[in-house]
């Protein structure tokens, strides 16, 4: 799944051309903002690494699986001003900046909700840069302050756990927001 959306928040069409080991995407008209979803499927943590199978294939080739989960990775780009910048875009896990990184005045935090299935999650540990983390509020609200110009990374981790499932033992969902810092 790709989304993008132009200055105003209105989505625009977006092709996308495959080629080796690699995708492109190519926009009608002027991306402000650009989201993706990935979903990577079945994964394992075997004592020789991480492995991109599941728990029964890993299992037949003969390695030890000390964990099971499946992998779910959305982003968030903003490349230009928008108004829709604060507002949700339906990914499955999403941080929303409640002001848009380019009008914040001097020494003024970025506010970030952290949703996952559109409701805040609390209690979250979230990371600026891989440096600065810090968690999530009763409402889902983290704080951060950009002290440094440049491109700027927002990511988050959330792990659900699978009851009563031989294949898995949990979901496991990354969430990416990145920016430039004037």
């Amino acid at each position: 799944m790709i989304k993008a959306v132009d200055r105003e928040g209105g989505e625009i069409p977006i092709t996308r051309i495959a080629e080796k080991e690699k995708a492109l995407f190519r926009a009608e008209r002027p991306t402000c903002l650009a989201a993706v979803r990935c979903e990577w499927g079945g994964r394992v943590e075997t004592t020789r690494g991480k492995k991109l199978m599941t728990r029964q294939e890993a299992e037949k080739q003969g390695f030890k699986v000390l964990k099971a989960f499946t992998s779910t990775q959305t982003s968030k780009t903003m490349f230009a001003e928008t108004t829709a910048i604060s507002n949700p875009l339906g990914l499955v896990f999403e941080v929303v900046p409640l002001k848009s990184p380019y009008r914040l005045g001097p020494d003024e935090p970025l506010e970030v909700k952290l949703l996952f299935d559109g409701a805040p999650l609390k209690h979250a540990v979230v990371s600026l840069n891989d440096q600065t983390r810090t968690e999530t509020d009763a409402q889902g609200i983290a704080r951060f302050a950009v002290k440094q110009s440049g491109r700027q990374l927002i990511a988050a981790k959330h792990i659900v756990p699978v009851k009563d499932n031989s294949e898995i033992d949990y979901l496991k969902f990354m969430t990416f927001f990145i920016f430039e810092a004037k």
